[in-house]
């Protein structure tokens, strides 16, 4: 709705231009507020507390600059072209490097560094994966709005159309999956009395490999001429949307087990001890 909107601003110009901040606000932003939402009202239990869910959010989005300074960094260091970044060079392996393996090392290292914040609230799977989950989504705004920001000034409305599109419904619910695993990691932990060394790097680990493909795909087009190509970047992009929302739905649905299960065990402790008080 947001894209028609913006469509029908920036073609009709005259006072529909003035609806075009507003439709370019919800397009970058809605996406992962929805995805927030949805997992908030999944609880089982009394809800988190939502001050506590908007800095995991507003960490994500501050997490956006530590990001671009060390991604920067290593542009650097191995001798980038940006030009080709922009789509205007030889995309080449400096390039690739630092799209699938630099940039997701980074992020999702310091995406649910936010965690930190909430740490005492991850008491079950549940809001181990809510908690994350809104910290990717906050680093998936911020970074939408500056990637969306550049194809509209850059490209034009039908480029910026196309993007926020496939952002929204994609790279969107990418950068979830790396918080939300390594947040199910360590509640886990927690719960099992665990150390968090058991389950965090393995998670850490899983959110860079998924990253990792992703950006590869996504520069498909880039290193290989044709046509071809590109629909089998898009064919492939689509399957790993796919995975990331099963994933997602999966680890939410084994976090509402875990509550499930320790709601009945409170609840036989609590009829065993009647039991017993009242056999005295």
């Amino acid at each position: 709705m947001s894209l028609a909107l913006g469509i029908v601003a920036l073609g009709e110009r005259g006072p529909f231009i003035y609806l075009f901040p507003v439709a370019f606000i919800v397009a970058f932003s809605f996406p992962g507020l929805i995805w927030v939402s949805y997992i908030y009202s999944r609880t089982i239990t009394s809800p988190e507390p939502q001050r506590l869910v908007l800095i995991a959010l507003a960490w994500g989005m501050f997490s956006t600059l530590p990001a671009s300074l060390l991604n920067d960094m290593g542009a650097r260091i191995i001798d980038v072209d940006q030009n080709a970044l922009l789509g205007n060079g030889t995309f080449g392996r400096p390039e690739l490097i630092l799209v699938s393996l630099v940039a997701p090392l980074v992020e999702e290292l310091l995406k649910p560094i936010g965690l930190i914040f909430v740490m005492k609230r991850l008491k079950t799977p549940y809001e181990g994966v809510l908690y994350g989950v809104a910290c990717g989504m906050g680093f998936a705004m911020i970074e939408n709005l500056l990637y969306e920001l550049f194809i509209l000034i850059w490209y034009g409305s039908e480029a910026w159309t196309i993007n926020a599109f496939a952002r929204g419904i994609g790279s969107t619910v990418l950068h979830a999956v790396g918080p939300a695993a390594i947040g199910y990691g360590i509640a886990l932990s927690n719960q099992m009395e665990k150390p968090l060394t058991k389950y965090a790097p393995i998670a850490y680990i899983f959110g860079v490999v998924m990253h990792g493909l992703w950006n590869a795909i996504a520069t498909m087009p880039l290193m290989l001429e044709g046509k071809t190509w590109e629909y089998v970047s898009y064919a492939l992009l689509a399957l790993m949307v796919i995975l990331c929302l099963f994933f997602i739905v999966k680890i939410l649905e084994y976090g509402k087990e875990y509550t499930n299960m320790e709601l009945e065990t409170q609840k036989f402790e609590e009829a065993l001890e009647e039991a017993t008080n009242s056999g005295h």
